[in-house]
């Protein structure tokens, strides 16, 4: 091969090896561009949906303390009504306050997903739990209650007159300490959404 001919084919080859070099870098950036936008996109859903069930949760949950300190207060108040009209005006109330939770019951699978996104501290246990607690204290003021309607002696009825207001105390107080759960969980999601939100504005 003469001088001419091999500076040709080098030429030839560096121009072939450039091109595929420039083909392995153009290759390589736009895998990792490709990659690093898939990855942007993943997070951008992740948190939008983060996002969406936190907003979801601390508004079903600030509408379900607000239901529950208005059943604290019928519950309170009823110790003082005597007259069959204002005892059926407080009950035709909290009928209303029971359908507004069957309302947010009933679209409450955002809600359900809050342990998937955040650390609350009334996750799918605990929460099994306390509506057990709830119950067991609500069945107990009923039975009150009815033990109230239908005591015939005086005696009878004072002993079950204290008896009622024992109940009544604590089934306030576990619904109140209830409340603070849920408030505390509410800030805690609060807080995790601003910083999603810093985030975005960055």
């Amino acid at each position: 091969m003469t001088d001419n001919n091999a500076v040709i084919a080098i030429s030839a080859f560096s121009g072939l090896a450039g091109a595929i070099l420039a083909q392995i870098i153009n290759g390589t950036i736009t895998y990792f561009s490709d990659k690093r936008k898939r990855d942007n996109e993943v997070k951008s859903v992740y948190r939008n949906k983060k996002m969406e069930i936190g907003e979801n949760f601390y508004y079903v949950t600030s509408e379900k303390v607000s239901i529950i300190r208005s059943h604290i207060q019928y519950w309170k108040k009823r110790e003082f009504i005597e007259s069959e009209t204002a005892l059926a005006f407080l009950n035709s109330e909290m009928k209303k306050l029971g359908e507004q939770q069957e309302r947010l019951n009933a679209d409450s699978w955002k809600y359900n997903l809050i342990n998937m996104y955040y650390n609350v501290t009334l996750n799918n246990d605990n929460l099994t739990e306390t509506n057990a607690t709830s119950q067991k204290y609500y069945l107990k003021f009923l039975d009150a209650i009815d033990s109230l309607k239908k005591a015939s002696e005086e005696e009878v009825f004072e002993e079950l007159q204290g008896r009622y207001a024992t109940i009544l105390f604590d089934m306030c107080n576990h619904y109140e300490s209830l409340c603070k759960q849920m408030e505390k969980d509410m800030e805690s999601v609060k807080e995790e959404l601003f910083k999603e939100f810093t985030i975005i504005l960055q």
